[in-house]
């Protein structure tokens, strides 16, 4: 057998997200994301997520592979390590975008609610046509933020959620504040208070930016693993497309309708 093929062998029964999953399950237990990282810094630095999860991995490949050759070891260790680098990067990351931002997400959508609520049973076609335009562009950022994360966590981590309370909160939040923002459209605008909302044919018309968002947080995050194992050089080349081809022609229509509806009144 040929050593590629036995690293695969070895890799496919360690698994790497294995270890990953159980790190972000202990990590979770502090239910805010940012109150878990400010505790990082009264560790040392051998326990930050990163240096742990390479230890573990290292130690259990190692561990599962004594008295095989020194080469086959530590090929087999670089390459589970720099997966569960980047696993451990890429959940890190789908937190921090959530919250980030999530304020003034929020804060638009609560804007856009007592717009509705208060003048919209006046308004002349026009102020309609572009509060329906201000409100396409601010749901369709929690949309694909939504079902990036959803699609992530179903290729990357087998179904499992890697946000934390918070996080997971404030994306329902904002799902749900986006859910009544419509509703209450219906109800006030368009005279059908028992209509059912249905978001389905907004996320269809987003799955190019939704697809693009998710390849981005991918590639950032295994921007970030190979500049710590292969320097800053491997590092930039992997985000170099985003650059040069940015944004991609599928993208490029997606956002101009964003723009076009979104002009104001």
């Amino acid at each position: 057998m040929s050593i590629q093929k036995r690293l695969v062998k070895i890799q496919g029964a360690l698994r790497p997200e294995q270890a990953v999953l159980l790190l972000l399950r202990e990590a979770r237990e502090t239910e805010s994301f940012y109150l878990y990282c400010s505790g990082l810094y009264e560790r040392p630095p051998s326990e930050f997520p990163r240096s742990r999860i390479n230890r573990e991995v290292a130690s259990t490949i190692r561990l599962a592979m004594k008295g095989k050759s020194a080469e086959l070891v530590e090929k087999a260790v670089r390459s589970a390590a720099m997966e569960a680098d980047f696993l451990v990067l890429l959940a890190f990351k789908l937190n921090e975008e959530v919250l980030n931002h999530t304020e003034a997400r929020q804060l638009g959508l609560q804007l856009l609610l007592e717009q509705v609520q208060h003048r919209g049973e006046n308004w002349t076609e026009e102020e309609q046509e572009g509060w329906i335009g201000r409100l396409l562009f601010n749901m369709s950022e929690v949309l694909v933020l939504k079902m990036a994360v959803e699609r992530i966590e179903r290729e990357h981590f087998r179904g499992n959620s890697v946000l934390f309370r918070d996080t997971a909160q404030a994306l329902d939040d904002e799902f749900r504040l986006a859910h009544d923002v419509c509703e209450a459209y219906d109800r006030v605008v368009a005279g059908c208070p028992e209509s059912a909302v249905d978001l389905c044919p907004v996320s269809e018309f987003l799955k190019p930016l939704t697809a693009f968002c998710t390849s981005l947080l991918i590639t950032k995050a295994k921007s970030d693993m190979l500049r710590e194992f292969s320097g800053s050089e491997a590092a930039m080349y992997l985000m170099r497309r985003f650059w040069i081809d940015w944004p991609p022609e599928a993208v490029t229509r997606c956002l101009e309708q964003r723009v076009r509806n979104s002009a104001p009144t």
